[in-house]
């Protein structure tokens, strides 16, 4: 099973400053692969290039000594609002029980301008998929025996929390 992430986010002040932060988690068994991050100006002007020596690779295991998960972590620092911090990387394993979950949102107060869910497969019955919180349906298409679906959602306002309201990762989100 192969994953492909590509993520960009604009930051418009330094409340939001949090949301650049790249997190990548991997182990041996789900390597990472092809880690880019670019860090974009006002005007779309390419910034910085991130160097791999720039991004730090840290244990994830927290207190379980027996564990090879990592993280790579990299917090841009920049003072000039806005900026856009582009990320893009792989992931592969030849071990799978789930695929992870989309959730669009990153966080409250964030606007989404596009997010996109993408599952391809040479079997369309080798997984199950729930939509919860939305009637979202996935565009479905087929080509040379291989079945792929796309999950859209464009355009969606800040989610502003409430007092009681529910948490906002349960807002919209695809299980597969």
């Amino acid at each position: 099973m192969k994953y492909k992430y590509e993520k960009a986010i604009t930051i418009l002040n330094e409340s939001g400053d949090r949301y650049a932060d790249v997190h990548v988690y991997y182990s041996k068994n789900m390597p990472v692969s092809n880690l880019q991050i670019s860090l974009y100006d006002t005007n779309g002007i390419l910034i910085e290039k991130v160097k791999s020596s720039e991004i730090n690779d840290y244990s994830a295991s927290g207190e379980n000594m027996f564990t090879d998960s990592r993280i790579k972590h990299y917090e841009p620092i920049q003072k000039n609002y806005p900026y856009t911090v582009v990320c893009s990387y792989n992931l592969s394993t030849n071990e799978f029980f789930n695929i992870n979950d989309w959730h669009p949102y990153n966080g409250s107060r964030c606007s989404i301008n596009e997010s996109i869910f993408t599952i391809s497969t040479n079997n369309p019955d080798s997984f199950k998929y729930k939509m919860l919180n939305s009637s979202l349906k996935p565009i479905i298409t087929e080509d040379r025996g291989r079945s792929t679906y796309l999950w859209k959602i464009s355009n969606l306002k800040a989610y502003k929390p409430e007092s009681y309201s529910s948490p906002m990762v349960t807002l919209t989100e695809v299980h597969i």
